[in-house]
């Protein structure tokens, strides 16, 4: 869990964003900064797009997801030559592994 500083900016219209210190945005919402900043921050466990991408042994399911899900992951996919299968696989075992601990 991220546990450092978090920088608050008001925005236009009332809302708020929270920052980590890499500059990443981690929250935003329209309620006030204040609420962002005592927010509580989970780390970031899955792998960026380029790390799924690993070659494992399979067992073959029918699994129903969102088209939107789909059409992110086969663009992705297409980006690096991978089947979007293979990524969705390692995105479900990592949450696996996350969990198993």
């Amino acid at each position: 869990m991220f546990s450092g500083p978090v920088e608050t900016r008001p925005q236009p219209g009332g809302i708020a964003i929270a920052l980590i210190p890499d500059g990443r945005t981690i929250a935003k919402a329209t309620a006030n900064a204040e609420a962002i900043a005592r927010s509580e921050v989970v780390t970031d466990f899955l792998p960026g797009p380029d790390q799924l991408v690993f070659k494992e042994n399979t067992v073959k399911i029918t699994l129903s997801l969102s088209k939107k899900s789909i059409e992110f992951f086969k663009r992705k996919a297409s980006e690096y030559d991978v089947p979007y299968q293979t990524m969705i696989k390692k995105v479900v075992d990592l949450y696996a592994q996350q969990h198993q601990k």
